[in-house]
């Protein structure tokens, strides 16, 4: 577990790309690995949904830098990504305090408080933590 740090999670795909200029939200957290598989399930907000995306999502990075949950292709259109990107990415990134003093961004101080206790007891193991 990493020590508890305020990181942006935003959302973007392979041809808009991701601002972390304008962060979705910001969470204080020690789980950054688990926030950005949580961000990006949350997107998925029902049962099959949810069991389809945590097998096709691909996390990646460092919790220094950036975190990437990424799924490549959507559910009906397999090889989508070779020519349009990255479907779907969210991005996990530390922020500093002049970032949060100047977004406009909703901020919270847990997962829990974000994605509620049920969604995260469901859904937060991941192997790196």
């Amino acid at each position: 577990m990493t020590e508890k740090k305020t990181y942006g999670v935003s959302f973007g795909n392979g041809n808009d790309g991701v601002s972390q200029l304008y962060p979705n939200f910001i969470v204080t957290t020690d789980r950054p690995f688990a926030l950005a598989k949580l961000a990006m399930l949350h997107r998925f907000n029902n049962g099959n949904s949810v069991r389809w995306a945590k097998r096709v999502m691909d996390i990646d990075g460092e919790s220094e830098y950036t975190i990437y949950a990424t799924i490549y292709d959507p559910s009906d259109s397999p090889g989508w990504s070779e020519h349009n990107g990255a479907w779907m990415i969210c991005q996990v990134f530390p922020v500093d305090q002049d970032l949060i003093d100047n977004s406009t961004a909703r901020e919270y101080d847990s997962l829990e408080d974000v994605f509620g206790k049920s969604f995260v007891k469901r859904h937060a193991a991941d192997e790196r933590e």
